[in-house]
Protein backbone atom coordinates (compact mmCIF):
# COMPACT_ATOMS: atom_id res chain seq x y z
CA UNK A 1 0.00 0.00 0.00
CA UNK A 2 1.38 3.42 -0.57
CA UNK A 3 1.99 5.37 2.28
CA UNK A 4 1.18 9.36 3.08
CA UNK A 5 4.05 10.74 0.50
CA UNK A 6 3.13 8.33 -2.19
CA UNK A 7 -0.46 9.27 -1.87
CA UNK A 8 0.29 12.80 -2.17
CA UNK A 9 2.98 13.07 -5.14
CA UNK A 10 1.81 10.01 -7.06
CA UNK A 11 5.81 8.72 -6.87
CA UNK A 12 7.19 6.19 -5.30
CA UNK A 13 9.15 7.29 -2.38
CA UNK A 14 12.78 6.03 -2.15
CA UNK A 15 15.69 5.50 0.11
CA UNK A 16 18.93 6.82 0.12
CA UNK A 17 21.12 3.77 2.47
CA UNK A 18 19.11 4.36 5.63
CA UNK A 19 18.00 7.65 5.15
CA UNK A 20 14.34 8.09 3.55
CA UNK A 21 14.35 11.03 0.94
CA UNK A 22 13.52 14.50 1.61
CA UNK A 23 10.37 15.61 0.23
CA UNK A 24 8.09 19.22 1.00
CA UNK A 25 4.96 19.52 2.22
CA UNK A 26 3.37 18.64 -1.18
CA UNK A 27 4.93 15.45 -1.32
CA UNK A 28 7.79 16.55 -4.01
CA UNK A 29 11.07 15.47 -3.98
CA UNK A 30 13.37 18.25 -3.00
CA UNK A 31 17.16 18.75 -2.83
CA UNK A 32 19.77 19.69 0.24
CA UNK A 33 18.85 23.09 -0.48
CA UNK A 34 14.60 22.81 -0.58
CA UNK A 35 14.23 23.08 -4.37
CA UNK A 36 12.25 20.61 -5.81
CA UNK A 37 13.82 17.83 -8.03
CA UNK A 38 12.73 17.87 -11.79
CA UNK A 39 14.50 14.93 -13.73
CA UNK A 40 14.42 17.70 -16.80
CA UNK A 41 15.95 20.83 -14.68
CA UNK A 42 17.94 19.08 -12.11
CA UNK A 43 21.45 20.65 -11.92
CA UNK A 44 22.51 20.08 -8.65
CA UNK A 45 22.99 16.39 -9.35
CA UNK A 46 23.40 16.33 -12.79
CA UNK A 47 20.95 13.53 -13.28
CA UNK A 48 22.75 11.48 -10.87
CA UNK A 49 20.12 10.92 -7.84
CA UNK A 50 17.18 11.54 -9.41
CA UNK A 51 15.00 8.61 -10.50
CA UNK A 52 12.66 10.61 -12.42
CA UNK A 53 10.20 9.47 -9.58
CA UNK A 54 9.32 13.19 -8.54
CA UNK A 55 7.24 14.20 -10.69
CA UNK A 56 5.95 15.84 -14.40
CA UNK A 57 8.90 18.45 -16.19
CA UNK A 58 7.94 22.08 -15.29
CA UNK A 59 5.66 23.05 -18.81
CA UNK A 60 6.51 25.94 -21.02
CA UNK A 61 4.91 28.70 -21.15
CA UNK A 62 2.35 29.67 -24.27
CA UNK A 63 4.18 32.75 -24.69
CA UNK A 64 7.37 30.43 -25.14
CA UNK A 65 6.30 28.52 -27.25
CA UNK A 66 5.24 30.82 -29.46
CA UNK A 67 8.21 32.85 -29.75
CA UNK A 68 10.28 29.25 -30.34
CA UNK A 69 7.99 28.95 -33.08
CA UNK A 70 8.16 32.34 -34.95
CA UNK A 71 12.57 31.73 -34.32
CA UNK A 72 11.75 28.42 -35.31
CA UNK A 73 10.32 29.44 -38.61
CA UNK A 74 12.86 32.37 -39.51
CA UNK A 75 15.88 30.02 -38.92
CA UNK A 76 14.82 27.64 -41.47
CA UNK A 77 13.30 30.58 -43.75
CA UNK A 78 17.14 31.89 -43.34
CA UNK A 79 18.46 28.73 -44.42
CA UNK A 80 16.96 28.11 -47.21
CA UNK A 81 18.04 31.63 -48.33
CA UNK A 82 21.40 30.84 -47.07
CA UNK A 83 21.37 27.32 -50.00
CA UNK A 84 19.86 29.19 -52.72
CA UNK A 85 22.22 31.88 -52.34
CA UNK A 86 25.23 29.31 -52.06
CA UNK A 87 23.94 27.64 -55.33
CA UNK A 88 23.76 30.74 -57.31
CA UNK A 89 27.00 31.42 -56.81
CA UNK A 90 28.29 28.14 -57.35
CA UNK A 91 25.96 27.85 -61.26
CA UNK A 92 27.86 31.07 -62.03
CA UNK A 93 31.49 29.42 -61.08
CA UNK A 94 30.65 26.11 -62.99
CA UNK A 95 29.10 28.42 -65.90
CA UNK A 96 32.46 30.10 -66.10
CA UNK A 97 35.16 26.88 -65.98
CA UNK A 98 32.24 25.16 -68.69
CA UNK A 99 33.27 27.81 -70.39
CA UNK A 100 36.91 28.14 -70.94
CA UNK A 101 36.65 24.32 -71.62
CA UNK A 102 34.21 25.09 -74.68
CA UNK A 103 36.44 27.30 -75.94
CA UNK A 104 39.70 24.25 -76.05
CA UNK A 105 37.10 22.25 -78.04
CA UNK A 106 38.54 23.18 -81.55
CA UNK A 107 42.37 22.73 -79.86
CA UNK A 108 44.78 19.68 -80.96
CA UNK A 109 45.03 18.11 -77.25
CA UNK A 110 46.49 14.71 -75.85
CA UNK A 111 43.88 11.71 -76.38
CA UNK A 112 44.28 11.66 -72.33
CA UNK A 113 43.63 15.13 -71.79
CA UNK A 114 40.55 15.34 -73.82
CA UNK A 115 39.40 12.34 -72.17
CA UNK A 116 39.61 13.64 -68.57
CA UNK A 117 38.53 17.17 -70.05
CA UNK A 118 35.51 15.66 -71.05
CA UNK A 119 35.01 13.36 -67.68
CA UNK A 120 34.89 17.14 -65.64
CA UNK A 121 32.70 18.63 -68.04
CA UNK A 122 30.34 15.37 -67.31
CA UNK A 123 30.80 16.06 -63.49
CA UNK A 124 30.54 19.67 -64.14
CA UNK A 125 27.15 19.30 -65.92
CA UNK A 126 25.54 17.01 -62.86
CA UNK A 127 26.50 19.76 -60.64
CA UNK A 128 24.68 22.32 -62.17
CA UNK A 129 21.20 20.03 -62.30
CA UNK A 130 21.63 19.74 -58.69
CA UNK A 131 22.43 23.42 -58.46
CA UNK A 132 19.33 23.74 -60.38
CA UNK A 133 17.53 21.57 -58.43
CA UNK A 134 18.54 23.49 -55.42
CA UNK A 135 16.92 27.14 -56.62
CA UNK A 136 14.01 25.42 -58.13
CA UNK A 137 10.77 26.55 -56.60
CA UNK A 138 8.71 23.90 -54.79
CA UNK A 139 4.71 25.10 -55.20
CA UNK A 140 3.18 22.44 -53.32
CA UNK A 141 2.00 24.31 -50.86
CA UNK A 142 2.06 21.38 -48.21
CA UNK A 143 2.84 24.10 -45.25
CA UNK A 144 -0.92 24.72 -45.59
CA UNK A 145 0.49 28.24 -44.92
CA UNK A 146 1.87 29.65 -47.88
CA UNK A 147 1.18 31.41 -50.61
CA UNK A 148 0.94 28.13 -53.25
CA UNK A 149 -2.12 26.41 -50.66
CA UNK A 150 -3.71 30.43 -50.43
CA UNK A 151 -3.68 30.40 -54.25
CA UNK A 152 -5.82 27.29 -54.25
CA UNK A 153 -8.90 28.57 -51.73
CA UNK A 154 -11.50 30.98 -52.25
CA UNK A 155 -11.43 34.00 -49.95
CA UNK A 156 -13.41 33.02 -47.17
CA UNK A 157 -11.33 29.93 -47.00
CA UNK A 158 -8.34 31.84 -46.31
CA UNK A 159 -10.29 33.96 -43.70
CA UNK A 160 -10.77 30.63 -41.76
CA UNK A 161 -7.12 29.74 -42.20
CA UNK A 162 -6.21 32.46 -40.31
CA UNK A 163 -7.56 31.43 -37.24
CA UNK A 164 -5.69 28.40 -36.88
CA UNK A 165 -1.99 27.97 -36.03
CA UNK A 166 0.02 26.59 -38.68
CA UNK A 167 3.36 27.44 -37.49
CA UNK A 168 3.99 23.80 -36.34
CA UNK A 169 3.31 22.43 -39.89
CA UNK A 170 5.08 25.61 -41.54
CA UNK A 171 8.69 24.47 -39.71
CA UNK A 172 7.68 20.92 -40.31
CA UNK A 173 7.67 21.26 -44.22
CA UNK A 174 10.30 24.00 -44.45
CA UNK A 175 13.11 22.02 -42.73
CA UNK A 176 12.10 19.18 -44.85
CA UNK A 177 12.65 21.55 -47.76
CA UNK A 178 15.63 22.81 -46.43
CA UNK A 179 17.12 19.20 -45.63
CA UNK A 180 16.47 18.64 -49.33
CA UNK A 181 17.92 21.28 -50.80
CA UNK A 182 21.53 21.08 -48.22
CA UNK A 183 21.67 17.65 -49.93
CA UNK A 184 21.85 18.77 -53.65
CA UNK A 185 23.83 21.48 -52.42
CA UNK A 186 26.35 18.86 -50.91
CA UNK A 187 26.32 16.47 -53.70
CA UNK A 188 26.83 19.54 -56.52
CA UNK A 189 30.05 20.73 -54.13
CA UNK A 190 31.34 17.03 -54.40
CA UNK A 191 30.86 17.13 -58.39
CA UNK A 192 32.33 20.72 -58.34
CA UNK A 193 35.48 19.25 -56.49
CA UNK A 194 35.68 15.56 -58.34
CA UNK A 195 35.35 18.08 -61.81
CA UNK A 196 38.42 19.81 -60.45
CA UNK A 197 40.72 17.17 -59.67
CA UNK A 198 40.09 15.60 -62.99
CA UNK A 199 40.86 18.44 -64.41
CA UNK A 200 44.33 19.14 -62.60
CA UNK A 201 44.97 15.40 -64.57
CA UNK A 202 43.97 16.28 -67.61
CA UNK A 203 46.33 19.19 -67.24
CA UNK A 204 49.12 16.90 -66.65
CA UNK A 205 48.56 15.42 -69.40
CA UNK A 206 49.89 18.51 -71.49
CA UNK A 207 53.16 18.52 -69.58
Amino acid sequence: MPNEDEARSGCPVTARGSRAEPRDAEGWRVHDDGSRVHRHTCTIHDGEGCDGHCGPAPAIPDTDVNAALDAASAVVAGEIGRTDGKASLLLAFNGAVLAGLASLADRHLPAVTKVFGGLAVLALGVAAVLLLLVVRPRLRGDDRASFPHWARLEAAEIRACMVQDTRAARVRTLSVLALAKYRQLRHAVDCTLAALAVLAVAALGLL
